[in-house]
């Protein structure tokens, strides 16, 4: 049984940077998801220096149990982490690197598999949130704009077109999942934050505020 460790939802919010900043260059993937108040993280893929060691390491950690890893790029840095869960059961491990963003099959913690790799402007930070069926990915000193990707069929992600039209980069994202809204912060176009409303339309919302 997977062991699971529970992170307050004061600290959620925070928790995909902080382990994406900490991955060692082994290192992949954690899954995760809300629920309630709480951040639930499936530990069978976090592998991060603070909690889990590299192989090559050795390093002791508690409460921590190492499943997998999956290390296909291991010349490039990571930033940014977030996870899916397709109501098939499907689970997917959305990371931020580079060069682009992964999307890696994990519902079989001891055999993680790359089902997408959407390719981006380089630059040394990303972050990706969820809502509905639906991936949401911004990145940092960059021209990409909003990147928006179908997981509809989790093992076979659709990339929609990305949409440019408010801002080329953002530095962070966050989604409200009962006001279905969606807030795009520090952009180029606007130091402050521009509000999208995600009820209108999730691949296509209009900004309401600015």
């Amino acid at each position: 049984m997977d062991q699971t460790v529970r992170i307050p939802g004061s600290f959620r919010r925070r928790f995909s940077t902080l382990a994406a900043h900490s991955l060692t260059t082994g290192a992949v993937l954690a899954t995760g998801f809300v629920r309630a108040n709480e951040f639930f993280v499936t530990v069978g893929l976090l592998l991060s220096a603070g909690l889990v060691a590299s192989p090559a390491t050795a390093q002791i950690s508690d409460n921590v149990t190492l499943r997998g890893t999956l290390n296909q790029y291991p010349n490039t840095w990571y930033s940014g982490i977030w996870g899916y869960s397709a109501p098939n059961g499907v689970e997917l491990a959305i990371v931020g690197q580079r060069g682009g963003t992964s999307f890696v099959n994990v519902t079989d913690p001891a055999n993680p598999v790359e089902v997408l790799y959407l390719s981006g402007d380089t630059t040394t930070w990303r972050e990706i949130k969820t809502y509905d069926h639906y991936a949401y990915q911004v990145c940092d000193d960059c021209d990409d704009g909003l990147n928006i990707v179908d997981l509809s069929d989790p093992l076979h992600p659709v990339p929609l077109p990305p949409i440019t039209t408010w801002f080329g980069s953002s530095h962070t994202i966050w989604i409200d999942q009962e006001q279905r809204l969606l807030f795009c912060n520090g952009t180029n176009t606007h130091q402050g934050c521009q509000i999208f409303d995600l009820s209108v339309s999730p691949t296509n919302p209009p900004r309401i505020y600015t």
